[in-house]
């Protein structure tokens, strides 16, 4: 696969607004790990000490010079088109001939992106880290021919909408169920007996996950863990675990 450098696809093109005391400004942060732009209070000019904000656009890449190096890197959408940022947050202009934005917000979110962003920090460590943008720019990354970042951009939007129906497939299926053992628990009239009477309890030394396995062999011991007994007084039987060693006492 074809590498470039961001120098190759970005062009620095900012645009300056001079702040006025009596006006207000809708401002934007950006999330790190790559989670995308987010919007912050609206702050007067008369709030700040800044005399300039950035007005960001459409498909332009951003990103913070002080947590570039844990992934605080982003491509504006719709949502933020207009929005303002601090000279901290340089933009560019990405060149689609190259790169197209969809994609480009993909890497943004790709944790190899951001080592390689790491590298070229500058300071003294911690949250005293800053990328500028001429090291930015620096960073080398993988881009295909347009027509194959289309077909990965294409192949992640139907992933996520496909994750998306499955979530909401698991909460309707985890209300109905909630549903069913409610109605259940009403309208139940029969014998109620003791849990103990269903099996052997007991209790005794902690374990660790990794002493825990998903099926049973010699010795091994049927438990119940925390993620078994969720809140509203129920017990979630449908992952069993075994641990071995552990007392029947």
């Amino acid at each position: 696969m074809r590498e470039r450098s961001l120098r190759e696809v970005l062009v620095l093109d900012t645009d300056p607004v001079s702040l006025e005391a009596t006006e207000s400004y809708t401002t934007a942060g950006i999330l790190s790990y790559g989670r995308g732009l987010f919007e912050r209070p609206v702050v007067k000019g008369s709030e700040t000490s800044y005399a300039t904000y950035y007005r960001i656009h459409r498909d332009q890449f951003v990103y913070s010079k002080l947590f570039a190096w844990e992934g605080a890197l982003a491509v504006v959408g719709d949502k933020f088109d207009g929005l303002f940022v601090s000279q901290e947050f340089p933009t560019f202009t990405v060149d689609a001939r190259l790169a197209l934005p969809s994609y480009l917000a993909l890497l943004c979110s790709w944790p190899e992106t951001w080592a390689r962003v790491r590298a070229g920090e500058a300071g003294m460590g911690g949250r005293r880290k800053r990328v500028h943008p001429e090291r930015l720019l620096d960073v080398v990354l993988p881009f295909p021919p347009t027509a194959e970042q289309r077909r990965m951009v294409d192949l992640m939007v139907a992933f996520d909408a496909a994750l998306d129906r499955a979530r909401l497939l698991a909460q309707t299926s985890r209300s109905a169920l909630g549903a069913l053992v409610s109605d259940w628990q009403l309208a139940y009239d029969g014998p109620f007996i003791k849990l103990g009477e269903l099996g052997e309890l007991a209790s005794g030394p902690s374990w660790s996950a990794a002493d825990e396995r998903l099926t049973p062999q010699l010795e091994h011991i049927r438990v119940l863990g925390i993620t078994n007994t969720p809140p509203g007084g129920l017990i979630d039987l449908e992952t069993t675990k075994y641990v071995s060693g552990l007392s029947r006492k």
